[in-house]
Protein backbone atom coordinates (compact mmCIF):
# COMPACT_ATOMS: atom_id res chain seq x y z
CA UNK A 1 0.00 0.00 0.00
CA UNK A 2 1.56 2.85 -1.17
CA UNK A 3 2.24 6.03 1.61
CA UNK A 4 -0.77 8.92 1.81
CA UNK A 5 0.59 12.30 -0.06
CA UNK A 6 2.37 14.63 2.73
CA UNK A 7 2.46 11.61 5.32
CA UNK A 8 5.93 10.85 6.13
CA UNK A 9 7.26 7.88 7.65
CA UNK A 10 9.43 9.64 10.02
CA UNK A 11 11.41 6.48 12.31
CA UNK A 12 13.36 9.00 14.39
CA UNK A 13 16.53 7.12 13.26
CA UNK A 14 15.57 3.99 14.70
CA UNK A 15 14.24 1.99 11.25
CA UNK A 16 17.89 0.57 11.08
CA UNK A 17 18.77 -0.47 14.85
CA UNK A 18 18.44 -4.14 16.39
CA UNK A 19 14.81 -5.48 16.75
CA UNK A 20 13.85 -8.23 18.57
CA UNK A 21 11.52 -10.76 16.85
CA UNK A 22 8.28 -8.87 17.99
CA UNK A 23 9.69 -5.76 16.68
CA UNK A 24 11.03 -3.91 19.62
CA UNK A 25 14.14 -2.46 20.01
CA UNK A 26 16.93 -4.79 21.64
CA UNK A 27 18.53 -4.86 24.59
CA UNK A 28 22.11 -3.02 23.68
CA UNK A 29 24.35 -4.62 26.35
CA UNK A 30 26.91 -2.36 28.34
CA UNK A 31 30.55 -3.07 27.05
CA UNK A 32 33.04 -3.54 29.93
CA UNK A 33 35.87 -0.99 30.17
CA UNK A 34 39.41 -1.50 29.77
CA UNK A 35 41.18 1.42 30.60
CA UNK A 36 43.25 2.77 33.66
CA UNK A 37 41.14 1.78 37.39
CA UNK A 38 38.34 0.10 35.50
CA UNK A 39 36.62 -2.78 37.25
CA UNK A 40 34.66 -6.17 36.85
CA UNK A 41 31.37 -5.90 37.49
CA UNK A 42 29.13 -6.84 40.31
CA UNK A 43 28.19 -10.59 40.41
CA UNK A 44 31.20 -11.61 38.09
CA UNK A 45 31.92 -15.27 38.44
CA UNK A 46 35.20 -17.76 38.26
CA UNK A 47 34.73 -21.04 37.06
CA UNK A 48 37.55 -24.06 36.55
CA UNK A 49 36.92 -26.90 34.07
CA UNK A 50 37.37 -30.09 34.80
CA UNK A 51 35.56 -33.58 33.94
CA UNK A 52 33.95 -33.86 37.91
CA UNK A 53 30.76 -33.48 38.06
CA UNK A 54 29.92 -29.87 40.41
CA UNK A 55 28.97 -31.00 43.12
CA UNK A 56 32.36 -32.90 43.88
CA UNK A 57 34.37 -31.12 46.08
CA UNK A 58 37.32 -29.17 43.94
CA UNK A 59 35.13 -29.75 40.70
CA UNK A 60 35.58 -26.14 39.77
CA UNK A 61 32.28 -24.93 39.83
CA UNK A 62 31.53 -20.86 38.86
CA UNK A 63 31.63 -18.87 42.17
CA UNK A 64 31.12 -15.34 43.04
CA UNK A 65 32.87 -15.71 46.47
CA UNK A 66 36.11 -18.45 46.54
CA UNK A 67 36.81 -20.81 43.85
CA UNK A 68 38.42 -24.21 45.93
CA UNK A 69 40.36 -26.38 43.72
CA UNK A 70 42.72 -29.08 44.64
CA UNK A 71 46.46 -29.75 44.00
CA UNK A 72 47.76 -31.81 41.69
CA UNK A 73 44.31 -32.31 39.40
CA UNK A 74 44.65 -31.05 35.82
CA UNK A 75 42.36 -28.21 34.85
CA UNK A 76 41.23 -27.70 31.71
CA UNK A 77 40.42 -24.20 31.64
CA UNK A 78 39.56 -20.73 33.28
CA UNK A 79 36.41 -19.06 32.48
CA UNK A 80 35.73 -15.24 34.01
CA UNK A 81 31.43 -14.35 33.63
CA UNK A 82 29.89 -11.12 33.93
CA UNK A 83 26.23 -10.75 34.49
CA UNK A 84 24.20 -11.02 30.66
CA UNK A 85 23.83 -7.07 30.68
CA UNK A 86 27.74 -6.46 30.21
CA UNK A 87 29.62 -7.97 27.02
CA UNK A 88 33.90 -8.35 26.49
CA UNK A 89 32.94 -8.86 22.63
CA UNK A 90 34.61 -6.38 20.63
CA UNK A 91 38.30 -4.74 20.41
CA UNK A 92 38.58 -3.57 24.07
CA UNK A 93 38.91 -7.68 25.17
CA UNK A 94 40.11 -8.98 22.06
CA UNK A 95 43.57 -9.54 23.05
CA UNK A 96 43.53 -10.63 26.87
CA UNK A 97 45.15 -12.69 29.62
CA UNK A 98 44.98 -14.34 32.04
CA UNK A 99 47.99 -14.56 34.57
CA UNK A 100 48.41 -16.23 38.22
CA UNK A 101 49.97 -15.07 40.71
CA UNK A 102 50.14 -15.71 45.23
CA UNK A 103 47.73 -13.82 47.26
CA UNK A 104 48.31 -10.66 45.70
CA UNK A 105 46.07 -7.31 47.15
CA UNK A 106 46.47 -5.32 44.59
CA UNK A 107 46.31 -4.99 40.00
CA UNK A 108 49.82 -3.05 40.57
CA UNK A 109 51.49 -6.13 41.41
CA UNK A 110 50.50 -8.01 38.83
CA UNK A 111 52.93 -7.36 37.03
CA UNK A 112 55.84 -8.20 39.39
CA UNK A 113 57.88 -11.53 39.17
CA UNK A 114 58.16 -11.35 43.09
CA UNK A 115 54.36 -12.22 42.82
CA UNK A 116 54.96 -15.70 40.49
CA UNK A 117 54.37 -18.73 41.32
CA UNK A 118 55.59 -22.38 40.62
CA UNK A 119 53.52 -25.15 39.52
CA UNK A 120 53.27 -28.88 38.91
CA UNK A 121 54.73 -30.77 35.64
CA UNK A 122 52.19 -32.12 33.39
CA UNK A 123 52.12 -33.75 29.95
CA UNK A 124 52.01 -31.53 26.30
CA UNK A 125 50.21 -32.61 23.30
CA UNK A 126 53.58 -33.64 21.42
CA UNK A 127 53.71 -37.10 20.51
CA UNK A 128 54.87 -38.98 22.23
CA UNK A 129 54.27 -36.11 25.37
CA UNK A 130 56.83 -35.23 27.11
CA UNK A 131 56.27 -33.27 30.61
CA UNK A 132 56.83 -29.62 30.89
CA UNK A 133 55.51 -26.80 33.35
CA UNK A 134 51.87 -26.54 33.96
CA UNK A 135 50.12 -22.90 32.45
CA UNK A 136 50.80 -19.99 34.39
CA UNK A 137 53.89 -21.83 35.78
CA UNK A 138 56.46 -18.77 36.67
CA UNK A 139 54.17 -15.98 35.35
CA UNK A 140 53.27 -17.67 32.04
CA UNK A 141 50.00 -16.23 30.75
CA UNK A 142 47.40 -17.23 29.41
CA UNK A 143 45.40 -15.64 26.31
CA UNK A 144 41.56 -15.44 26.93
CA UNK A 145 38.84 -15.38 23.86
CA UNK A 146 36.16 -12.81 24.70
CA UNK A 147 32.74 -14.14 23.44
CA UNK A 148 29.72 -12.07 24.98
CA UNK A 149 30.03 -11.85 28.72
CA UNK A 150 33.00 -14.20 29.28
CA UNK A 151 36.24 -14.40 28.88
CA UNK A 152 37.60 -18.08 28.63
CA UNK A 153 41.72 -19.43 28.80
CA UNK A 154 41.85 -22.19 27.29
CA UNK A 155 44.95 -24.84 29.72
CA UNK A 156 45.13 -28.44 28.14
CA UNK A 157 48.24 -29.59 27.14
CA UNK A 158 49.77 -28.61 29.80
CA UNK A 159 46.96 -28.64 31.63
CA UNK A 160 46.88 -26.40 34.57
CA UNK A 161 48.15 -28.11 38.18
CA UNK A 162 48.87 -26.90 40.91
CA UNK A 163 52.03 -27.89 42.84
CA UNK A 164 51.16 -26.58 46.35
CA UNK A 165 48.11 -26.09 48.24
CA UNK A 166 47.94 -21.95 49.39
CA UNK A 167 45.70 -18.92 48.62
CA UNK A 168 46.15 -17.20 45.19
CA UNK A 169 44.86 -14.10 42.87
CA UNK A 170 43.74 -14.55 39.06
CA UNK A 171 44.79 -11.58 37.44
CA UNK A 172 43.48 -10.18 33.66
CA UNK A 173 45.29 -7.93 31.69
CA UNK A 174 42.88 -6.69 28.23
CA UNK A 175 46.30 -5.76 25.84
CA UNK A 176 47.44 -8.89 26.82
CA UNK A 177 50.66 -7.64 28.55
CA UNK A 178 51.64 -7.44 32.47
CA UNK A 179 54.15 -4.82 32.02
CA UNK A 180 54.33 -1.92 34.37
CA UNK A 181 53.45 0.54 32.20
CA UNK A 182 49.90 -0.81 31.76
CA UNK A 183 49.04 -1.37 35.37
CA UNK A 184 46.58 0.24 35.92
CA UNK A 185 44.53 -0.99 32.88
CA UNK A 186 45.90 -4.83 34.98
CA UNK A 187 42.89 -6.43 37.07
CA UNK A 188 42.50 -9.05 39.85
CA UNK A 189 39.52 -11.37 39.19
CA UNK A 190 37.09 -10.78 42.19
CA UNK A 191 37.72 -14.01 43.03
CA UNK A 192 40.17 -15.61 45.22
CA UNK A 193 41.67 -19.19 44.31
CA UNK A 194 41.77 -21.53 47.08
CA UNK A 195 43.84 -24.94 46.54
CA UNK A 196 43.47 -27.59 49.00
CA UNK A 197 47.06 -29.35 49.43
CA UNK A 198 50.24 -29.65 50.96
CA UNK A 199 53.29 -26.70 50.63
CA UNK A 200 56.96 -26.74 51.08
CA UNK A 201 59.34 -24.12 50.91
CA UNK A 202 61.02 -25.64 47.06
CA UNK A 203 60.68 -22.83 44.66
CA UNK A 204 61.26 -24.47 41.60
CA UNK A 205 58.07 -26.03 39.10
CA UNK A 206 57.59 -30.04 40.10
CA UNK A 207 59.87 -29.77 43.21
CA UNK A 208 57.76 -31.18 45.93
CA UNK A 209 58.03 -34.53 43.86
CA UNK A 210 61.69 -34.17 44.97
CA UNK A 211 60.84 -32.75 48.38
CA UNK A 212 63.14 -35.16 51.46
CA UNK A 213 61.22 -34.21 54.40
CA UNK A 214 63.97 -35.37 57.58
CA UNK A 215 62.48 -34.81 60.94
CA UNK A 216 64.06 -36.34 63.72
CA UNK A 217 64.81 -35.58 67.69
CA UNK A 218 68.30 -35.91 69.29
CA UNK A 219 68.70 -37.52 72.99
CA UNK A 220 66.79 -35.59 75.39
CA UNK A 221 66.14 -32.85 72.14
CA UNK A 222 69.53 -31.16 72.35
CA UNK A 223 69.58 -30.90 68.45
CA UNK A 224 66.00 -31.35 66.54
CA UNK A 225 64.82 -31.46 62.96
CA UNK A 226 61.84 -29.21 61.25
CA UNK A 227 59.11 -31.60 62.73
CA UNK A 228 56.13 -29.86 62.53
CA UNK A 229 53.07 -29.77 60.01
CA UNK A 230 52.26 -25.92 59.57
CA UNK A 231 48.05 -25.45 59.20
CA UNK A 232 47.53 -21.74 59.87
CA UNK A 233 46.13 -19.63 56.46
CA UNK A 234 48.13 -17.14 57.75
CA UNK A 235 51.53 -16.55 59.44
CA UNK A 236 52.78 -20.10 58.87
CA UNK A 237 56.25 -21.14 58.79
CA UNK A 238 58.57 -20.61 55.42
CA UNK A 239 61.36 -22.34 54.08
CA UNK A 240 61.28 -25.29 56.83
CA UNK A 241 58.71 -27.86 57.63
CA UNK A 242 55.88 -28.65 55.94
CA UNK A 243 52.06 -26.78 55.63
CA UNK A 244 49.02 -27.92 54.56
CA UNK A 245 46.15 -25.74 53.30
CA UNK A 246 43.40 -27.84 54.98
CA UNK A 247 39.98 -28.73 53.63
CA UNK A 248 37.13 -29.76 56.17
CA UNK A 249 38.77 -32.89 56.29
CA UNK A 250 43.13 -33.18 55.87
CA UNK A 251 45.11 -36.60 56.80
CA UNK A 252 48.86 -36.66 57.18
CA UNK A 253 50.47 -39.31 57.06
CA UNK A 254 54.23 -40.90 57.61
CA UNK A 255 56.29 -43.31 56.86
CA UNK A 256 57.52 -46.65 58.96
CA UNK A 257 60.98 -45.52 61.10
CA UNK A 258 64.16 -45.50 59.22
CA UNK A 259 67.48 -47.57 60.15
CA UNK A 260 70.83 -45.00 60.52
CA UNK A 261 72.57 -44.24 58.44
CA UNK A 262 76.10 -45.75 58.52
CA UNK A 263 79.51 -45.39 57.21
CA UNK A 264 81.36 -48.86 55.48
CA UNK A 265 84.89 -49.03 56.08
CA UNK A 266 86.55 -50.17 52.14
CA UNK A 267 89.85 -50.71 51.42
CA UNK A 268 90.82 -47.86 50.10
CA UNK A 269 87.71 -45.28 51.42
CA UNK A 270 85.05 -44.91 53.37
CA UNK A 271 81.68 -45.57 51.95
CA UNK A 272 78.01 -43.61 53.01
CA UNK A 273 74.87 -45.56 52.93
CA UNK A 274 72.03 -43.63 53.97
CA UNK A 275 69.33 -45.86 56.41
CA UNK A 276 66.32 -47.13 54.52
Amino acid sequence: EEDKPGVKDDCSGACDAPHDAEGAPARQLAAVPSGAGWTFPEGTTLRAVTTLAPETFGSGKATSSYLTLMAGYKYMSFEVTSPAAWSYAGPLHENGAFGLRGNILSREECQSSFNFVTMGMTQDASDPPVFVASAFASGASVDTKNVLNSLKGDTAYPHTLFMMGGSYKMCYTPDGTFDATGAGANNLVPVPVVVIGVRSGCTGNGCLKQEKWDCYFNYRAEVEGPCWIDYRDFGERRGEGWGVRAATVSRVWWSQKWDEDKYVALPDSVEFRPGA
